[in-house]
């Protein structure tokens, strides 16, 4: 059973006794109590919660007071049990989700894109491989992630520590190799095979061509992961996912923290349709302030308009001459600067 609202609705939805008792298992809690890994299914973009300046992370998607909900900048839609809760822009109009679509469409650079019947897991799937270029692409424009990796060899080459074992097993009578170790600074790792797998992942799905050939700078990005992982093996895809259950944390490579994210749920997702999930959480929920000032960022650039990124420090302005205050307005040009304050 669907209940249909708007974000920021002041209250305005009286919630059928029927769903309650699901809805209550979430209502007023704040995205940053929430236990991801508890609800696999239930996604929220952006995935950097708190990193842009925008307080996602101090949000509930909505509060219920007796059997009144009021949701606030929080859209998109989630289901508990057999209730589902889709919140719509408040600049649509009627029962659709069209204003939602064309500003994700616009913000992701989808091409093929309907989330007019996404009330299901199956849809969310749909919609996460969609984005996937979207974050392959912010991640590769740091360039490829290097990362440090032990390497066994066996050659004349030695330039490591001898593994005495591995020598003894191989090269007894000697032949003029010897068995050693080393630790190498390299683009072939375990965030590069995730991306790998990934790819190779979406190839296989019905839409896999129209994802992966979305633009010519997702085509190269694919290339280069390509390029970078001559040791990708495909039944090694659960040791890949094993390596990866720490999320990277590094001061130059903070886009591929939200890459490996997306890259863990499309993969994990094959098994997690298929299991006992009735009692889960799903969703596809995102921050309306956050989509909003992303979608005007497609059309302000145009205009030549710049907008600063709080997180990587890029694009700040400076009040006063040789001042080292920096600010970070939502958007400027030569004198003029937008800025829409945060509401409490």
């Amino acid at each position: 059973m669907l209940e249909i609202t708007t974000d920021n609705n002041c209250g305005s939805l009286n919630v059928r006794s029927l769903h309650l008792d699901n809805f209550q298992k979430i209502a007023d809690v704040k995205i940053k109590n929430i236990r991801f890994e508890d609800c696999p299914n239930l996604l929220i973009f952006p995935h950097s919660l708190g990193l842009h300046g925008d307080n996602i992370s101090e949000e509930k998607i909505f509060s219920l007071q007796e059997s009144i909900l009021t949701t606030g900048n929080i859209m998109g839609f989630l289901g508990i049990k057999d209730s589902e809760l889709k919140i719509q822009s408040r600049f649509a109009k009627g029962d659709d989700y069209y204003f939602l679509h064309y500003m994700l469409q616009k913000v992701f650079s989808i091409n093929m894109f309907d989330l007019k019947h996404s009330t299901n897991r199956e849809n969310i799937f749909d919609f996460l491989l969609y984005l996937f270029p979207y974050y392959l692409k912010k991640a590769l424009r740091q360039g490829l992630f290097k990362e440090y990796q032990h390497r066994e060899y066996n050659d004349a080459n030695v330039r490591g520590v001898i593994n005495m074992n591995l020598h003894i097993r191989k090269n007894i009578p000697f032949s003029g190799k010897v068995a050693y170790r080393t630790k190498e600074y390299c683009y072939d790792n375990r965030i590069t095979q995730l991306v790998r797998h990934t790819i190779e992942y979406i190839r296989k799905h019905k839409f896999g061509s129209n994802i992966l050939n979305n633009d010519t700078e997702t085509q190269i990005c694919i290339s280069q992961i390509i390029s970078a992982t001559p040791t990708y093996d495909k039944n090694k895809r659960n040791t890949v996912l094993n390596n990866n259950i720490k999320t990277i944390s590094h001061p130059y490579y903070y886009e591929y923290q939200n890459l490996q994210k997306i890259c863990k749920q499309i993969l994990r997702f094959d098994g997690l349709k298929y299991g006992q999930e009735k009692d889960k959480i799903y969703g596809l929920l995102f921050d309306g302030a956050w989509l909003w000032e992303e979608y005007l960022n497609t059309i302000l650039r145009n205009y030549d308009f710049k907008h600063p990124e709080n997180k990587s420090g890029k694009g700040a302005i400076y009040l006063f001459e040789a001042s080292k205050c920096k600010r970070f307005p939502d958007f400027w040009k030569n004198n003029i600067i937008l800025y829409q304050p945060a509401i409490k």
